[in-house]
């Protein structure tokens, strides 16, 4: 795993300060698995710079990732498109 910069209950100071990303940085939706939504959910990047999103499993996550992107924002965009359950 790469080095976590965030975690969803962050995104608001992300928003608002422009940190990791820019300005305009979407909410992340639960996780479609576990239901998952505040607190267990992270930003990373692995080796190879892909950032995505990642459903903790330390912290009661499912252990689900979503599709690699080219920034954060881009990884948070993926993860929320994903088909609804």
């Amino acid at each position: 795993m790469g080095t976590v910069r965030y975690r969803a209950e962050n995104l608001d100071e992300v928003q608002r300060t422009g940190a990791a990303g820019g300005a305009g940085m979407s909410e992340l939706k639960p996780c479609p698995f576990c239901g998952r939504a505040e607190g267990g959910l992270f930003v990373d990047t692995d080796e190879i710079g892909w950032h995505y999103v990642w459903c903790a499993p330390s912290d009661g996550g499912c252990g689900a990732t979503g599709p690699g992107g080219v920034d954060d924002e881009h990884a948070i965009e993926l993860w929320n498109r994903r088909a609804e359950t």
